[in-house]
């Protein structure tokens, strides 16, 4: 007899826990907060901020690109990167998350886990603009690289009115 009650409990119990599952996974899908990690494997600040992403993934939803410079494709993103959204020179380790960029050790470790939290409560962000970059590496040579797009040849950032272009077409392409 205890046998069987035992049996029905786990059985209620696994049920209930299968229900509930994709609930919570679609939950967190659409809470996903998107995150671009730029990254050198020379660099230990950047091995810390790594600790500290590890740490935020097992808190919060958390999808993370993790881009190490010392690779030539990931190299040209991180310079495409800097020429969109820079002013002045990027160093690592870089994160990019909803609309912020946060450069270093102490600024990243200061404001990370309050720009994951408040996104997350926002219902998550996708993945930053990162600029039309080719993958295939160029060899860093006396060859002239094309300019990413036609607003970072004019030497500054895109204006507002061609970033808000690129996220309709995004959107566009989601719904």
């Amino acid at each position: 007899m205890l046998r069987i009650m035992g049996a029905a409990v786990l059985s209620v119990l696994f049920l209930s826990i299968g229900h509930a599952a994709p609930s919570s996974s679609g939950e967190k899908r659409k809470n996903t907060v998107t995150m671009i990690f730029f990254f050198s494997r020379d660099c230990p600040k950047c091995e810390t901020i790594k600790d500290l992403i590890e740490i935020l993934q097992v808190r919060y939803p958390l999808r993370v690109r993790r881009l190490d410079i010392g690779k030539e494709a990931d190299y040209a993103v991180f310079k495409a990167v800097e020429s969109i959204h820079g002013t002045g020179s990027f160093g690592v380790p870089l994160v990019m998350l909803g609309e912020s960029i946060l450069i270093g050790e102490q600024e990243i470790a200061g404001k990370l886990e309050k720009v994951v939290k408040g996104l997350t409560a926002a219902g998550g962000s996708p993945s930053p603009y990162i600029g039309p970059v080719q993958r295939k590496p160029q060899a860093r040579s006396t060859q002239e690289a094309q300019p990413p797009c036609e607003s970072c040849s004019r030497g500054g950032p895109p204006s507002l009115g061609d970033e808000w272009q690129r996220v309709r077409g995004y959107l566009d392409k989601l719904f």
